[in-house]
């Protein structure tokens, strides 16, 4: 029995009269008996009893109304909920994405976004790291998880979004800034291998983050001096206070510095023009999965939105 011969029988069941009943679902009398029929002979008994005025299920059709009317129930929800997240009538999304992610980007991203899609609704998770994150898309709680490359979990499908880069950050009162003055973010100046080895007296502060240790040692073993170091962490904004409170310098990922605004009236920041600084933002999530046109949507509105679009993949 199919669901719309069991909507068949329940109209039939409720008007009381074939004619009546086909009237309503919009088909002929003769081709609603033959589907009612066809019921019959699979099942293997009648479902109603035919003749008088008013048509009566058997005692045997109406357990099958008893039963079958729910099922028809719950279906019809299950279509409605699907075509709702077909025409995005309704949507809803899990992102899991790491600290730094939820304090810069997200937030005007998830609010421009509601702007032009007002009845998805975006539910952003902050997770403790990239591998809580990673974790997150792989058990599918999270629709996707933004984290940074590389991509320590296999199983994970990934979808470029955009790169950052690492600046170079230095006290206001470093004599670069005499030569090389930062005015904003918008207008970050550009400088050269050889002007970053008059720095050479200045101890570094370094990242120890696992997905960025790489990038910044690879800069490290490039410079033609040794450079002084002085601390590590993993967290950024400690980088930022050791570069304020400690006239070191370091490399701070630029998400951190424009998302961060305490005491950078005392710093300078720079782009080190060939040092290959940029690390990449992918979107990941359990592979075989088939992302929604909701979540396909979130990513063309992070690929698109003016602060990092200018960086893109």
């Amino acid at each position: 029995m199919t669901n719309k011969e069991l909507l068949y029988i329940i109209t039939i069941s409720e008007l009381g009269n074939f004619s009546l009943a086909a009237e309503k679902l919009n088909i002929s009398q003769s081709a609603l008996s033959q589907a009612v029929r066809k019921v019959e002979d699979e099942l293997g008994f009648k479902l109603f009893f035919r003749g008088g005025t008013k048509t009566r299920a058997t005692s045997l059709g109406k357990q099958v109304l008893q039963y079958g009317k729910p099922v028809l129930e719950k279906w019809i929800s299950f279509e409605n909920k699907l075509n709702d997240y077909s025409n995005l009538n309704e949507s809803h999304l899990n992102v899991y994405a790491p600290p730094l992610f939820c304090k810069s980007f997200i937030p005007e991203v998830v609010k421009s976004f509601g702007e032009k899609h007002p009845n998805i609704t975006v539910n952003v998770v902050e997770a403790s790291n990239s591998a809580e994150a990673e974790r997150m898309a792989e058990s599918e709680i999270a629709d996707i998880s933004l984290v940074w490359e590389p991509v320590a979990n296999g199983s994970l499908s990934r979808i470029p979004v955009f790169k950052s880069e690492l600046l170079l950050a230095v006290p206001s009162s470093n004599p670069l800034c005499a030569s090389k003055p930062f005015t904003d973010f918008e207008h970050i100046p550009y400088i050269d291998m050889d002007e970053v080895g008059s720095l050479k007296d200045f101890p570094f502060s370094l990242t120890s983050y696992s997905r960025t240790r790489t990038i910044v040692q690879s800069f490290i073993d490039s410079l033609d001096f040794e450079p002084i170091i002085k601390e590590q962490t993993s967290v950024w904004s400690y980088l930022i206070d050791y570069v304020i409170n400690g006239e070191r310098i370091a490399l701070i990922d630029e998400l951190e510095c424009t998302s961060n605004t305490v005491g950078l009236q005392n710093l300078a920041f720079y782009r080190i023009r060939n040092a290959n600084l940029d690390h990449s933002v992918v979107a990941c999530f359990c592979s075989g999965k088939v992302l929604s046109k909701a979540v396909h949507l979130f990513l063309d509105e992070l690929k698109a939105y003016p602060s990092i679009a200018s960086r893109p993949f």
